[in-house]
């Protein structure tokens, strides 16, 4: 049941697709020019919000020629803003390496949004811990954090919580405690709580 430090790279593909569909479909839309010049305009007086959509929009191709970097860059200024979308998705370009790879500094901006009640951030930074990506090894903290975003409702965390408990990782081996965290997850459609589930009833 112990995850693998694969888990990360999967962590993180889920996290963002799961981020984009429900919290800012609007900057998948395709844009007209207008809207693009004016993320431009709000871009030059340091707004984070437009920071943030731009560089979506340079990441996907969206109403501007894909680039990357300059995706990474003002997601940067925006995330320096505290602009909590832009904290997470900072970190998820250093991890797939948009504009190169840095593990420890996807797991400082994932770590900066878990801060701020982040519940992906949150997810993602225990993953990190856990594995010992871009952070060394923590399970206690990989715990905590699960737990937070366990609590929030997110089914995957819920989940890993249940494997923290089953295997006694960063907490006491309780076997009724992993039980019913794999069952909440089970509960919302998670194949693995399922699978764990049943796999304790044989």
């Amino acid at each position: 049941m112990k995850a693998s430090k694969a888990r990360v790279c999967a962590a993180v593909v889920s996290a963002l697709v799961m981020v984009t569909g429900a919290e800012t479909a609007t900057a998948y839309k395709l844009y007209t020019q207008e809207q693009i010049d004016q993320f431009q305009k709000s871009v030059a007086q340091n707004d984070p919000e437009a920071e943030f959509n731009l560089a979506l929009a340079y990441y996907s191709g969206n109403g501007v020629k894909p680039d990357k970097k300059q995706a990474v860059a003002l997601l940067k200024k925006s995330a320096e803003q505290n602009y909590l979308m832009a904290e997470f998705y900072l970190g998820t370009a250093y991890n797939e390496g948009w504009d190169g790879e840095d593990k420890s500094q996807a797991f400082d901006w994932w770590h900066k949004a878990a801060q701020n009640g982040y519940v992906y951030g949150e997810f993602n930074t225990a993953t990190c811990y856990h594995d010992g990506v871009g952070v060394e090894k923590n399970d206690k903290a990989a715990f905590i954090l699960w737990q937070k975003a366990a609590d929030q409702g997110y089914a995957p965390a819920q989940f890993d919580l249940g494997n923290m408990y089953h295997n006694g990782e960063g907490v006491t081996k309780d076997d009724k405690k992993s039980a019913e965290w794999w069952q909440k997850a089970a509960d919302q459609g998670n194949k693995d709580a399922k699978e764990a589930l049943k796999n304790i009833s044989k």
